[in-house]
């Protein structure tokens, strides 16, 4: 089994507005990560809802395939990152 999801980083803030630190630096706006949930974005078009989940969410249901703890299910054997 295999699946794929979108970066942290492209679903997790709430803004897509970048900030200016004190220093003139842009920064990303990268609030919010551990923060789950419906997501707004306004990018080819408007209105895109997305679903933002941590690594960890994502890959609970997958480590043990049915859920209960007792490794009789699809284990999570490996994960990679590209």
């Amino acid at each position: 089994m295999g699946f794929s999801v979108e970066h942290p980083i492209d679903s997790a803030p709430t803004s897509r507005k970048f900030e200016t630190s004190d220093n003139g630096d842009r920064i990303s706006p990268l609030e919010n990560h551990l923060v789950e949930g419906e997501r707004v974005m306004n990018c080819f078009v408007d209105g895109i809802v997305k679903q933002h989940r941590t690594v960890a969410t994502s890959c609970v249901p997958t480590a043990d395939g049915d859920g209960d703890g007792d490794g009789d299910g699809d284990e999570l054997i490996r994960m990679a990152h590209p």
